[in-house]
């Protein structure tokens, strides 16, 4: 599966608000689609959203880091539902973005789950450690070079 380096994306788009007037137009949909649903809460456009963070660059970059999950998740749902489940079975988006514990629900024909997921586009992996401790029933998904650390060091 091939997921986009999500970090650069929405970091670009960020960088590009903060150094010239941007429009939303100039903005890639998918980057919207994920800022809107992860900050329902905003209402407002992105750039108004970044506008608003650009004089608190942890509060920028937390705004970053839930539109780079949120595409992640997005992203890892639209594979799962093309051609990566058993027939009959979908992936489908939590409908919160701050849902506890998980992120996407594997259904079956009935709508019955079958399995959750929590998706983490992170680099760290103490912080996959956290999630797995956290919810040891809910399997939880990486960008592929985090799972190859994890299996380097599987005994840590």
């Amino acid at each position: 599966m091939a997921i986009r380096n999500l970090s650069v994306l929405v970091a670009l788009c960020v960088a590009a608000l903060s150094l010239a007037a941007c429009q939303e137009s100039q903005i890639p949909k998918d980057v919207l689609e994920a800022f809107h649903a992860q900050y329902p809460q905003y209402g407002s456009s992105f750039v108004e959203a970044v506008e608003h963070l650009h004089n608190d660059p942890y509060s920028l970059m937390g705004l970053v880091s839930g539109i780079k999950g949120k595409l992640f998740e997005i992203d890892y749902a639209d594979w799962l539902n093309h051609g990566h489940l058993p027939a009959g079975f979908t992936a489908v988006l939590a409908e919160h973005a701050n849902n506890p514990g998980w992120d996407i629900a594997i259904q079956d024909a009935h709508g019955n789950v079958s399995e959750l997921l929590q998706l983490k586009a992170t680099e760290s992996i103490s912080y996959v450690h956290e999630a797995i401790l956290a919810h040891p029933d809910i399997s939880v998904v990486v960008p592929h070079e985090v799972y190859e650390r994890l299996l380097e060091n599987h005994d840590t």
